[in-house]
């Protein structure tokens, strides 16, 4: 059965579809069907995050010694919403494409001549003009996050020992772009009893460490979610105040330049009426 991504810009993630080839087809031609599509993932996934809740009750005074999983995180991380104009479909090659472009744009965010707006919209005019599909700039935006996200999820599970190695059909692009820049090492290196011990530290001494509790999977969920929002509120106050400041600088510049326009002006009319005073009264004048 066909799987594919669905970008809900109305609540600003991707919700993953697995369709049979007949709804698959009609989905590519429909957007109303697609859009009903999307609000019976989120109906499924508004189900599974009730249950999840009822079973993190019931296992409140048991440990749970598993990180949560990949899918258990994507359906409790949705939020009802999805309508026709706000909906866009995210295929691999488009991704990769994306990807690609954001590589090649990198150095334009931390530059700080481009607000990060103008630089996604530059990024999704260039998605449009090599691939024919038209997402907007913060719809781009979005995906990038969420395919961050992603990676940093994986790299921090794939570095717990004793956890399942993990892969990812865009891990080994994205290892490519963002592997060296350091922001996605690893938290911390443990084993299924817990952090390993730091430098200095033996084995005796950390099991001797009273058990840290850990948190409910909806209450963690919720934590990475206020902090992506955080982020990226950071973000958009950071671009309003550049783009402000352009503006105010753009301002100033006006002004001084009008201002010398009417002080030239007032000089050659000044002029003007010397000369035309001297011909008349056949007298030199002294500026």
């Amino acid at each position: 059965m066909p799987s594919f991504t669905v970008f809900d810009a109305s609540t600003n993630m991707d919700v993953c579809l697995t369709v049979s080839d007949a709804d698959y087809q009609r989905a590519m031609a429909d957007n109303t069907f697609l859009v009903a599509l999307v609000n019976q993932e989120y109906s499924r996934r508004a189900e599974a995050i009730a249950a999840a809740a009822d079973a993190d009750e019931a296992e409140a005074a048991t440990e749970d010694a598993h990180a949560p999983s990949d899918e258990a995180q994507e359906e409790q991380e949705v939020q009802e919403g999805g309508d026709q104009k706000s909906i866009f479909l995210w295929t691999t090659d488009v991704i990769y494409l994306l990807l690609s472009l954001y590589e090649e744009n990198m150095e334009q965010f931390s530059a700080g001549k481009k607000t990060h707006k103008k630089i996604w919209a530059g990024i999704a005019a260039e998605v449009k003009l090599k691939s024919g599909k038209d997402p907007k700039g913060e719809q781009c935006q979005s995906k990038m996050a969420s395919l961050k996200k992603t990676y940093k999820n994986i790299i921090d599970h794939n570095g717990v020992s004793g956890n399942n190695r993990k892969t990812w059909p865009y891990f080994k692009r994205m290892d490519e772009i963002f592997g060296k820049s350091g922001w996605a090492e690893p938290k911390a290196l443990a084993t299924e009893a817990g952090p390993g011990p730091g430098p200095g530290s033996s084995a005796a001494s950390a099991s001797d460490s009273p058990p840290v509790a850990k948190k409910a999977r909806a209450e963690v969920l919720l934590d990475k979610f206020v902090e992506e929002l955080r982020r990226e509120r950071k973000e958009r106050e950071e671009a309003k105040r550049r783009e402000k400041e352009a503006k105010e600088a753009a301002f100033q510049k006006l002004q001084m330049e009008r201002k010398s326009l009417k002080e030239q002006m007032h000089r050659e009319t000044m002029e003007m009426m010397r000369k035309m005073t001297e011909a008349i009264t056949g007298k030199k004048i002294d500026n």
